[in-house]
């Protein structure tokens, strides 16, 4: 038997052995402990701990923070013809930014890296009414072309449906800018996440742009 310890309050907890493991769920947030009640012949046992929760808010909402890397974010209206580029830095969380049906955008995210690291990821998720053009399929348009020069796009690069992923095995000290292309494909009002660069094996290691809110416009 074991005792749990919640909000001042102890639960027995009984184990006979017939399922494998015993399992207790609770909601909350509280800090909690788990002993053996009583003697036991064989003291020693295992405690697996999972805990999953909802966000306070949306991640649009989040906002830019430099935890060993800094992350930028500008986005980059690409105009029919030959009209001029307008670049916009998102240089605080929450702020709307409005397109159209159709409309092609070039999204450009900027990591400082201060020292040499291993095993890097740069991922840029993007809002959910905006499709990705891949430039490397074979039936990509001209428009899945960034006009922008990536610095270096790692070693592996993820095209996936809501985010753009750049794997470093190595990283050097230095600025790195990187660019694809969206285009509006769906109406609708959309959160657009943070683009992140961290350590994938030391997480505390990160940085992370500030979040956004897309609203396409039907045509």
């Amino acid at each position: 038997d074991f005792n749990l310890q919640l909000d001042d309050k102890t639960k027995l907890l009984t184990y006979d052995g017939s399922k494998g493991v015993l399992k207790y769920n609770w909601q909350g947030a509280s800090a909690g402990s788990l002993g053996l009640r009583g003697q036991s012949e064989n003291p020693q046992f295992y405690v697996k701990y999972t805990q999953s929760y909802l966000p306070q808010s949306l991640s649009s909402a989040a906002e830019a923070q430099q935890r060993g890397f800094v992350v930028k974010r500008e986005l980059i209206r690409v105009p029919e013809g030959d009209a001029p580029r307008t670049k916009t830095p998102i240089e605080q969380p929450n702020k709307t930014f409005t397109f159209q049906m159709g409309d092609i955008l070039e999204e450009h995210i900027q990591v400082v890296n201060p020292e040499r690291r291993h095993f890097v990821a740069v991922s840029a998720p993007f809002a959910a009414g905006f499709e990705l053009l891949n430039p490397n399929l074979n039936i990509a348009s001209a428009d899945a072309n960034p006009t922008g020069q990536t610095t270096d796009a790692g070693d592996y690069q993820a095209y996936l449906d809501d985010k753009v992923i750049f794997y470093f095995d190595e990283m050097s000290a230095g600025s790195y800018d990187f660019y694809y292309r969206l285009k509006a494909t769906t109406a609708g009002d959309f959160t657009h996440p943070p683009a992140e660069a961290e350590k994938m094996y030391q997480l505390e290691v990160r940085g992370n742009s500030h979040g956004a809110r897309m609203v396409i416009e039907g045509e």
